[in-house]
This record gives structure tokens, sequence and C-alpha cells, in this order.
């Protein structure tokens, strides 16, 4: 469904950030990005989603390819009537909306309002918590509830692509994976392709079917999880471990 290719980013017109990175994420699977703090791995997410004017970047080289179709420096509106989501790191929320109204807002592409109204109901029933707390403005809401409300507000808008910025952020480790146990439900049940970057390693390649880690704007090693979590360089990599001295992008096989 989607493919980066070659794809260098840089901010403010002289910072490098991404230098020259490639993945894939087929349809109806879960890729995770993977990577310590610095690495580019947010900046690859608002690369695909077209966020990255905000923050001042932009795509200097390379192309990001939606089911074969160049979408290189669109804008975000546009991608999202494509049917990519973008929940983003501090899942942006409007605080003083309630959930009921900050899950309407995510449907704000669509036009048929009893496909709303069902949607609606269907996001409320899987996640019972938010049914719970429709009508509590989301400023007043738990951390592990204002994540769920993010994602819930991003499936508002039928996509057929999510990209998930460290969903664990900021959360307990018995909230961790609810979260998680409910990123993969969705995925399974739905048939969404989803695009995950997180810190946590462990659980994000209990969900992800394959995974890349970049380290200064470069991907160092890519596998599927079963690979990764046996490769014996995985740590060096995530930490951002290596002496090699080059600063050029170098994908490693998977061991």
């Amino acid at each position: 469904m989607l493919q980066v290719q070659d794809l260098r980013v840089i901010y403010n017109r002289v910072v490098r950030v991404l230098d020259g990175i490639s993945f894939e994420v087929p349809a109806g699977r879960m890729v995770a990005l993977l990577g310590a703090n610095g690495a580019g791995k947010s900046t690859a997410l608002k690369a695909v989603s077209g966020m990255l004017r905000s923050d001042g970047g932009a795509v200097a080289s390379g192309r990001v390819l939606l089911e074969g179709r160049t979408v290189t420096g669109y804008s975000a509106v546009r991608m999202v009537r494509l049917g990519v989501m973008h929940v983003m790191e501090g899942r942006f929320l409007f605080p003083d909306l309630t959930v009921k109204e900050n899950l309407e807002m995510g449907a704000y592409s669509q036009k048929d309002r009893r496909r709303i109204a069902k949607d609606l109901a269907q996001w409320l029933e899987f996640f019972p918590r938010l049914a719970e707390r429709r009508s509590t403005p989301a400023g007043y809401l738990s951390g592990g509830e204002q994540q769920m409300l993010a994602i819930a507000r991003a499936l508002m808008s039928r996509p057929r692509m999510v990209l998930l910025d460290e969903p664990s952020m900021g959360l307990s480790p018995l909230l961790v994976r609810e979260v998680f146990r409910i990123i993969r439900q969705i995925q399974q049940s739905q048939g969404l392709a989803f695009l995950l970057v997180e810190q946590n390693v462990k659980l994000a390649l209990e969900i992800a079917s394959y995974g890349y880690v970049l380290e200064q704007g470069c991907i160092r090693i890519e596998g599927t999880s079963d690979e990764l979590k046996q490769n014996k360089h995985l740590q060096d990599f995530y930490l951002g471990i290596n002496g090699n001295g080059t600063d050029r992008c170098q994908q490693a096989a998977p061991q």
C-alpha cells in the first residue's frame, strides 16, 4: 500500500533529518519504525502524512507512493481524503470539546450523516471507557483514555492506513498493554494498514509483522518481527551504538 523510496528530509532548508530511507507497508499489515529519540521516526510519519510543513520541514528528494500513486509533498488534508490518518505523538485532542465532539471532528471529511452516526456508535461500543465518558471534555480524561480517543477519532474518517506515533508515551505499563491490545484488535478486525512508531521495541514487535530500525536518519537494519527479536545487533542499533564512523545509510540484512 505504502512505499517510501530513498527519502531525504530537511528542516529550515539546512538541517538534514532523514538521509535516504526506504521502507514499505503492505496492505492490511502492521509495520514498525523503531529507534531512539532523534532517529527520525516521527519525521518519517510526517513526510507520509503531509505534516512536515507545520514544522518547517520539506522533502529534499525521494518519493512517497500510496498504492502506486506518487503523493510526495501532498498536504495533510489531501492525504486524509486519500485514506491516511496520522495519530501524532501527544494526541492533539480538542481539550474543551467532549469525547463525542472529538469523535465527530474526526469525521469532518465524511459527508454521509447516517454513516457518521453508525461509525460513532461502533467506536463507542468498541471503546466502552469512551462511551462512559462521551459527555466529558477530552482534557479531563486520563492519559490512556486520551490515547484511545485519539485512535478512535482517526478511525472516524474511515481510513485505509493509520500512522501511529508513540502510542505508549506517558502511559503506565498496564495501560500500554491495553492500548497495544486494542491496536492489534483493530488492525486484525478492520484489515487496516498500520505504520507504528514506537520506542518500546518488545511490545512493537509483538504486534507488528515487520520492522525497520532507524539511527540518525538512516535505516540500519530491517526484518520480520521474529528476525528482529533474534538479531544480536538490535539493541546496539536501537540505542544508537554504531562505531563504524560512516554517515551514509546502510541497510543490514536480518541475522
